[in-house]
């Protein structure tokens, strides 16, 4: 098991829940929009916790059974075996990720950047992204208060990823 040393390229893609009946599948929480998502990706690591470096996974399986993503880990072909993987987090390289079209952003670029309003009112930092449907809401913790702010270009002015940086048209009272 080769774990690696260059964990900034690394980007947590899903966490491995519950066994599924008793020959070693487990489900796997993606979070990525399309659930089979991992299933494309090139190379995957996996680590117990966020303190613990990743590791190459290798000799994995994966399926989909009832809409949900079960994998495999190397070596576990019993339940007992895989609930020791519970928890345990999947993560990719951020270069395999495929490229997406002219307004497009995967979340993982999102979260972190700051976010102001258009009057150059700093808001805060995108702390995570809610998916409700209609329109992504990215929810952000400023000084003394968090703001949800729908992710639709009614409110975006201006989202320049490479800077960290989201302009929208909000009022800083709101």
């Amino acid at each position: 098991m080769a774990c690696s040393i260059d964990e900034p390229k690394k980007h947590l893609i899903a966490r491995l829940g519950r066994p599924y009946a008793t020959s070693g599948w487990q489900f796997l929480q993606s979070f990525t929009e399309k659930v089979e998502s991992p299933m494309g990706l090139e190379s995957l690591y996996f680590r117990k916790t966020q303190k613990d470096p990743w590791c190459l996974l290798d000799g994995h399986e994966f399926k989909v059974q009832s809409k949900r993503l079960l994998i495999k880990m190397p070596g576990v072909s019993q339940r007992e075996a895989a609930s020791g993987f519970v928890g345990y987090e999947l993560g990719a390289d951020r270069d395999g990720f495929a490229a997406l079209g002219h307004g497009e952003y995967y979340w993982i670029d999102l979260i972190g950047c700051y976010v102001e309003t258009s009057d150059g009112a700093r808001l805060g930092k995108i702390e995570s992204m809610i998916e409700t449907g209609s329109a992504d809401v990215m929810e952000i913790n400023g000084r003394n208060k968090k703001h949800l702010i729908p992710f639709d270009n009614k409110f975006l002015s201006l989202v320049e990823v490479e800077k960290r940086r989201v302009v929208v048209f909000w009022d800083e009272s709101w």
